[in-house]
């Protein structure tokens, strides 16, 4: 059932990916106590079998509920048995029973329904779900808000009410400060039918580009905390991307090193130029980058945000690159994942009026 033991507050939408699923991993429990991750299935590297994946999951989060939903950004041309499995799991016949089939068989699994206008495929799926007794998801991405009411209205003609909507604006940026009437109107058109319905509200607005900026809002918790603020009545839940985009990097090579320091409304980024133009291109030595990857610690770390007190995996990671530890940034994957780590506590435990020292997480294994 949805539920969770410990007061829930926040709902970091995941992939399964090197970078997040260690980030997710080395948290205290305290943080993944306070959270739901909902994690977007697709094949682990170039796995050919979706246990795989699976298996990271379960390492990462342990035995705690977590919701799964399936990528559906699938290689049809592959011939991957992995790949071929995905594309099974989204056929709607028998009410996706693939799909809610493979679900059964994950321990602590949440699923996510897939979102069609064949009423009688949904009608389907959720007398599954129900049958299963775990509870389910709905995500709805921004560009299918308009089925909002339709498919609100499945759940209501099936009698079924122990759902999580997620309303998921995605890859944004400042503007989606503007998008509260939109927000409200799908909210209004779910609670119309459930009163009781807890909503997630999500987005992501981590930047493409840091050449030109040092901090930035994280506008989706201000997008959460308005709409929030101005409806209380709402059972309302903070979700975003963990701060990873929504979208992926295409191509533009290997970025600066750089060090991101999350903080609970904020986030501070230290990046370094190294390298030199050698006919039109940036040349840079390994020794190059791990030197910018010490100096950019060094600066996160000598800031007026660095809180001395957090000593979990991220920021201990830091302070390795700081000294030139052998186990450091010496990489985009491994600052990703410090920047992960840190967000992921910084929401989890938001509003957290406990003591957060000492949470040190030992027995590290090095897998990026």
């Amino acid at each position: 059932m949805l539920r969770s033991p410990v007061e829930l507050t926040y709902i970091p939408i995941l992939t399964v990916r090197p970078a997040e699923m260690v980030a997710l991993r080395e948290l205290p429990d305290l943080a993944k106590d306070r959270m739901l991750p909902h994690i977007i299935l697709r094949p682990w590297l170039n796995s050919n079998e979706l246990r795989k994946s699976i298996d990271k999951i379960q390492h990462a989060y342990g035995k705690r509920p977590w919701i799964v939903e399936l990528d559906d950004d699938i290689d049809y041309a592959s011939e991957s048995p992995a790949w071929q499995q995905m594309q099974s799991l989204q056929n709607p016949e028998k009410g996706f029973a693939n799909w809610i089939n493979f679900v059964a068989r994950i321990d602590y699994a949440i699923p996510v329904l897939q979102i069609s206008e064949d009423s009688e495929a949904v009608e389907k799926q959720i007398a599954a779900v129900k049958e299963l007794g775990r509870g389910a998801v709905v995500r709805f991405p921004a560009q299918v808000f308009h089925v909002v009411p339709k498919f609100v209205d499945f759940l209501q003609r099936s009698n079924y009410n122990d759902v999580l909507f997620i309303l998921d604006f995605g890859q944004a940026d400042q503007r989606i400060l503007t998008r509260y009437i939109t927000a409200k109107a799908q909210c209004d058109a779910i609670i119309s039918r459930f009163p009781d319905a807890s909503i997630a509200i999500s987005a992501t607005t981590f930047p493409f580009e840091f050449s030109e900026i040092n901090k930035q809002a994280i506008f989706e918790r201000e997008f959460y905390l308005e709409l929030a603020n101005q409806n209380p009545q709402l059972k309302l839940i903070y979700s975003d991307r963990g701060s990873a985009r929504a979208e992926r990097l295409g191509g533009g090579g290997t970025p600066m090193p750089r060090i991101d320091l999350p903080g609970s409304t904020v986030w501070r980024f230290f990046r370094e130029e190294v390298g030199q133009i050698v006919f039109g291109k940036r040349v840079i030595t390994a020794e190059e980058r791990e030197s910018g990857y010490r100096s950019a610690a060094a600066r996160a770390i000598n800031d007026p945000a660095w809180d001395h007190n957090l000593n979990i995996w991220g920021t201990q990671l830091i302070k390795l690159t700081q000294i030139g530890a052998d186990y450091s940034i010496n990489a985009p994957v491994r600052a990703t994942a410090a920047r992960i780590n840190i967000h992921l506590f910084r929401q989890s435990t938001f509003g957290y009026a406990g003591d957060i020292s000492n949470l040190t997480e030992d027995d590290w294994s090095d897998d990026l």
